[in-house]
């Protein structure tokens, strides 16, 4: 566990460096941000929402429920935080003054071929600005947020896009992004996908594909959703 001595050591290094700079410049905290006086596991356990995440021992966020947490690094408020960051996903997080976090439902990631983790459109996820520590090394004073994945750009969840017949090779799908990733869900892996600039072209692996509706993940950053393809022979 650090010392006193060392935490109030950052803050006085931080204001130094930041002595230019005007209050003015971080932005205003959203509308329904909360701040929360976080007492540590040693001084009472104070839980994050039903995230379960609280501060350890050894001043991490730590939670053993089915969620994860992304330190983003350092911001200038909560207000600075954009949409969901899920880069570094884990169960346990330092606690720095300074930096901002993410939360998410282990059932709301998937983790495409790439390696990629994203969260996928419409679920709710937990934005968390830690603002400082609580006098007498009791916790954290910690400002959070909920808020939604949005599409941004990608198609809602379960949108039709088309049907693959007799009389259709295949389908195009323009998407927001070249910078994408799709891939058949499991067990169901009906189709040849292709991508080629924006457009991701669907096709089926065999001409044996049974009829029926199928879905396909679609990645665009950090944010996913899935499509339904219907096979009509």
């Amino acid at each position: 566990m650090k010392t006193k001595m060392l935490r109030w050591i950052a803050p006085a290094v931080l204001s130094l460096a930041l002595v230019a700079c005007s209050d003015d410049d971080a932005p205003s905290d959203p509308a329904g941000t909360v701040t929360l006086n976080m007492l540590d596991a040693e001084n009472g356990k104070t839980y994050l929402e039903s995230t379960g995440f609280y501060i350890n021992e050894a001043d991490n966020f730590y939670s053993n429920g089915p969620f994860r947490i992304a330190d983003v690094g350092p911001v200038r408020g909560i207000g600075s935080l954009g949409g969901p960051a899920t880069s570094g996903l884990t169960d346990e997080a330092a606690v720095m003054p300074g930096h901002g976090y993410m939360i998410f439902a282990d059932d709301a990631l998937l983790v495409f071929p790439s390696g990629t983790t994203a969260a996928v459109v419409g679920s709710e996820y937990c934005k968390v600005y830690v603002d400082s520590w609580l006098a007498e090394d009791k916790g954290a004073v910690v400002k959070y947020l909920s808020d939604r994945v949005s599409a941004d750009g990608l198609p809602g969840y379960d949108d039709p896009v088309g049907i693959i017949d007799w009389s259709t090779e295949s389908l195009k799908i323009e998407l927001a992004s070249s910078d994408f990733e799709a891939v058949c869900e499991p067990g169901r892996e009906a189709f040849d996908l292709e991508a080629s600039g924006r457009v991701l072209k669907i096709r089926p692996a065999t001409m044996s594909v049974a009829s029926g509706d199928y879905g396909i993940y679609v990645r665009i950053g950090d944010r996913y959703t899935r499509i339904r393809v219907e096979v009509r022979w």
